[in-house]
């Protein structure tokens, strides 16, 4: 096989790869600049919700979105009337623009509905189950 500069092949053959090269790291500098800067979109949940901490009375919901900013969480036991509201959730960039918000007052062994909300506007419709007041272990 010929190499570049054996004199069967002109060096500029070269430059078309090289043109390639440099196209290719425009594209990335400008997707990664993009990146970097605000969207000019609305913050919006990006991953969950997630729930832990479970209790007989309360419940932790994890979210993560686009930008830093609040999200908040509106449930109850009626789908249709979500009267409780938890208190804003932050998020920051040093936490991956992750945050929670813990839902209190909850009753134990009851199905509750719940609505994450990112810039006053709900993103998600889902239930939940409190546990029991009392957990038996058994082996």
């Amino acid at each position: 096989m010929p190499s570049l500069f054996d004199g069967r092949n002109r060096p500029f053959r070269l430059f078309p790869m090289l043109g390639i090269c440099l196209a290719a790291t425009i594209v990335w500098s400008l997707d990664t600049a993009q990146a970097r800067q605000p969207s000019g979109d609305p913050i919006r949940l990006t991953h969950g919700p997630m729930l832990g901490k479970p209790t007989a009375n309360s419940m932790v919901v994890w979210g993560r979105t686009s930008e830093p900013g609040e999200f908040t969480v509106y449930y109850g036991t009626d789908p249709d009337r979500l009267e409780q509201v938890s208190e804003p959730g932050a998020t920051a960039i040093e936490r991956d623009n992750a945050g929670t918000v813990k839902l209190l007052s909850l009753q134990p062994d009851t199905r509750y509905y719940y609505q994450v909300w990112v810039n006053e506007r709900p993103r998600t419709n889902i239930s939940i189950m409190t546990g029991p007041t009392k957990f038996t272990f058994t082996s």
